[in-house]
């Protein structure tokens, strides 16, 4: 019954039911086009942020001195985004005075790290430091590989 009905339709009234069928179609390319175009563009828009570097900053609480533990460092690497973090460079900056032929002067040190291996329960070992947030950073000679080597200059 169901199938005579269909066939009367499609026979007495062939452009109605082209047209239906020509809007499905149309429409379900339109709908597939933009998913393509949104999954690329959000990939796309995620590389070049990437590219920028760090977009967030971890502190101690609002007004508590001091720093982070080295230790919960790895802890970054646990939370629910965990596979959007990237990579993570520690910062430590502090006053320092520099001798000089010409005298004294006062200028900011750095510490961070370069490229150091970091090991999270359940996820492979990867390597952190500003090799991987700062890809831009070009140095002339070699990165520093242990704890007693250090980048001069601007």
């Amino acid at each position: 019954m169901h199938l005579r009905i269909l066939k009367n339709s499609i026979l007495k009234r062939p452009k109605p039911v082209l047209l239906v069928r020509l809007s499905i179609v149309m429409g379900s390319a339109v709908a597939t086009s933009f998913l393509g175009i949104s999954a690329e563009l959000s990939h796309k828009m995620a590389l070049e942020l990437r590219s920028y570097g760090a977009n967030i900053v971890l502190e101690p609480a609002a007004g508590e001195a001091g720093s982070l533990n080295s230790e919960d460092l790895p802890k970054i690497k646990t939370i629910f985004w965990k596979h959007n973090i990237v990579g993570f460079a520690p910062f430590l900056f502090a006053q320092a005075e520099f001798s000089a032929p010409g005298g004294r002067e006062r200028g900011i040190i750095a510490g961070t790290w370069f490229g150091r291996p970091l090991q999270v329960e359940g996820e492979p070992e990867s390597i952190q430091g500003v090799k991987v947030t700062a890809p831009w950073w070009e140095l002339s000679g070699r990165w520093p590989e242990t704890p007693d080597e250090a980048v001069v200059g601007a």
